[in-house]
C-alpha cells in the first residue's frame, strides 16, 4: 500500500466532489495515525506492552512518513479538521476549540485532584 499523500506531501488530483471529500477523509486519517504513532514512538513502555509493537510500528511506518515533524502532522491534521468544519458549517473558534478547552482544562483539573 503506498504512502498517504498527508504523510508524504505529495498533492493528488482528486476529480469531482465524492472523489475530494474521500480524498480529504483519507488524508485526516493518514494526520491522526502519524499523531498516534508518535505517541507510541515516544512511549516505549506502550510499545512494550502491545503484542507484536516493533511490527505494528513498522506497518505504520510503511503507510505514513514518520520522518515528518509532529508539529506538521498535527498542523495538517487541524487543516483537514478546518476544512471539515467548512464543509459542515461548524465554527471552529465557537463549537470546536471552547469546547476543546473545556474538556482540557477539566482533565487538568482532574489529574491535579488526583495527586
Amino acid at each position: 500500500m503506498p504512502k498517504s499523500s498527508i504523510a508524504t506531501k505529495t498533492p493528488l488530483n482528486p476529480i469531482g466532489s465524492k472523489r475530494r471529500g474521500r480524498v480529504k477523509d483519507e488524508e485526516a486519517a493518514a494526520a491522526e495515525l502519524a499523531l498516534k504513532a508518535y505517541v507510541l514512538k515516544s512511549n516505549p513502555e506502550i510499545l512494550a506492552d502491545m503484542t507484536e509493537g516493533d511490527l505494528v510500528m513498522q506497518e505504520i511506518g510503511d503507510l505514513v512518513d514518520l520522518t515528518e515533524a509532529p508539529e506538521d502532522a498535527v498542523a495538517s491534521l487541524v487543516i483537514d479538521l478546518l476544512h471539515y468544519c467548512e464543509r459542515e458549517k461548524i465554527d471552529w473558534t465557537q463549537d470546536v476549540m471552547s469546547r476543546a478547552w473545556e474538556r482540557f482544562r477539566s482533565e487538568r483539573a482532574n489529574e491535579v485532584q488526583e495527586r
